[in-house]
């Protein structure tokens, strides 16, 4: 077997921490490492103390392999054949099948041992030998099953044909922890440092702006300055949970003093979970808009976001004993408003959001109104979801169909319940049996039928409401033309209310007149 030569010193910044390394064994393996798509995540590594024959590596003191580093923006890697994998795997006819996502690394936040999770998504077995016993028959990884594997060095086989040694580093992260764990402040707060004074050396006129971003102490080059970053305090200094989900929690906190919102993952070890906390912040990323919660930072190695922290409750929030409404009549019409202007926006960049309800509603103050959150379920507008909450989903499910409508659907729904037409519904039926279970498919159907037939009974002045709640969606309002025909009709009740107010101010002083 004839290794890749080793290209020259791998010159990446010290920051990009190796966590796992995989160095080749077999002839697959080795050739995978030639994939033009494998480029920045193959490098040279030292061969002393690997138990490799020398004869294999023709007396080479290096050879190439396989590096996953540790990297903020990605709590996970993906391996396969596809090309938007991080590394991608190729193998002979006679050997095993490498699926579109083979197999992942996930990254275990705030993990006392620092391991990682090693999940098979592929049709093959997996087998995880100790290196000291690679006869013995070892633990096997069936497919759809996951495995910790804590820092250490050993044989992993990804399937008939796909051998190599995996050697697990401890996180950089770890190596700043304090002795004594704070719990769920730690796992926020990352590594505390003292503040120092930052140094400016002016090297000449500057003529263009830095465009580099600072994330840590170190120091970074611009076309005329130098300039070295300061670490700050980001500990936060009170914790309080105000959400929580089967899959998050929601913290109110106080951090780099400023008070946010912290969105933690709290099923890192669930598939889905990483990939819903990715998806929502790659979306929020793209996003900024007065009615939708912005996100201020993340931290993907412990699988949280923080986001503004908006003053108030969630629509859910507003209901009495008996699942009414207690929104008042001022701010029910500020709610429509506010979210079919964060529709109307979020749907022109050709995103859907597929979870709108009052839970996913804050209402503010005055000044803030209504902002939209909890975008984990979002996707662009070409992909089908069938995610989202049961009494929310639109009619055209069961054609297997979801866009822009569906959003209006679910929000039509939910204004059904500020308005207090509905009771907060509280359904719960499988939404992914409604295709093959006629009893779920039945709650469904009466269910959409109360819809319509409250939807024909509403008054003229809900005329937008009505068109929201159309059961075609072709013929469903968009958010864009709900937005201005709401607008219209706040101009005209704010014209009709001064209109009247001047009407009265007008007889009181004539009747004041002819007293006198």
């Amino acid at each position: 077997m004839a290794y890749p030569s080793p290209e020259p010193e791998d010159t990446r910044p010290e920051e990009h921490h190796t966590r796992v390394i995989l160095l080749p064994i077999s002839t697959s393996a080795v050739e995978s490492l030639r994939l033009p798509g494998n480029r920045d995540f193959v490098g040279p590594i030292p061969l002393t103390g690997l138990p490799i024959d020398p004869s294999v590596t023709r007396g080479k003191d290096k050879v190439l392999a396989f590096r996953l580093y540790e990297n903020l923006d990605r709590p996970y890697f993906v391996i396969g054949s596809d090309k938007s994998c991080q590394i991608q795997l190729q193998t002979t006819t006679d050997e095993c099948w490498v699926n579109i996502r083979h197999c992942l690394f996930i990254t275990i936040p705030d993990d006392k041992d620092d391991a990682i999770l090693l999940r098979n998504s592929s049709t093959s077995r997996f087998v995880l030998r100790d290196i000291r016993h690679r006869k013995e028959d070892g633990e096997e990884i069936l497919p759809g099953d996951r495995l910790r594997i804590r820092p250490g060095l050993m044989h992993v086989t990804f399937g008939a044909g796909l051998e190599f040694l995996l050697k697990v580093l401890p996180s950089s992260i770890s190596n700043t922890r304090s002795p004594v764990s704070s719990g769920i402040c730690e796992l926020l707060s990352g590594p505390t440092t003292t503040a120092k004074s930052t140094t400016l050396r002016r090297k000449k006129t500057a003529n263009r702006d830095l465009t580099d971003t600072l994330h840590s102490n170190k120091r970074i080059k611009s076309e005329n300055f130098l300039i070295k970053t300061v670490q700050y305090e980001a500990r936060p200094t009170k914790l309080d949970l105000v959400a929580e989900t089967g899959l998050t929690h929601v913290f109110k906190l106080q951090r780099c003093g400023r008070v946010v919102a912290a969105k933690v993952c709290r099923k890192p070890d669930i598939e889905d979970a990483v990939y819903m906390w990715e998806n929502e912040r790659k979306v929020l990323q793209s996003l900024k808009h007065r009615n939708i919660a912005q996100l201020l930072d993340f931290q993907a190695t412990n699988l949280t976001l923080f986001l503004e922290y908006i003053e108030g409750l969630d629509l859910s929030q507003y209901a009495d004993g008996d699942r009414f409404s207690i929104i008042k009549e001022e701010m029910q019409l500020r709610v429509w408003i506010d979210i079919s202007s964060a529709l109307k926006y979020i749907h022109e960049k050709g995103i859907i959001h597929h979870d709108i309800k009052p839970n996913n509603i804050i209402l503010g103050d005055h000044k803030r109104g209504a902002v939209l959150c909890d975008f984990g379920l979002s996707t662009l507008e070409h992909r089908y979801s069938d995610g989202g909450s049961t009494s929310y989903i639109p009619p055209e499910l069961l054609l297997k169909q979801r866009g822009k409508p569906s959003d209006i659907w679910a929000f039509g729904i939910t204004m059904l319940f500020v308005f207090r037409h509905i009771q907060l519904p509280s359904n719960g039926w499988p939404i992914r049996r409604i295709t093959e279970d006629l009893k779920v498919r039945k709650k469904f159907m009466d269910w959409w039928d109360r819809i319509d037939t409250l939807r024909k009974k509403l008054p003229r002045r809900m005329t937008a409401l009505r068109q929201m709640l159309t059961p075609d969606p072709q013929r469903r309002i968009s958010a864009s033309a709900l937005y201005d025909a709401l607008n219209k009709q706040r101009i005209a009740t704010a014209t009709e209310t001064t209109t009247t107010t001047t009407a009265k101010k007008i007889k009181m002083k004539k009747s004041y007149v002819l007293k006198r």
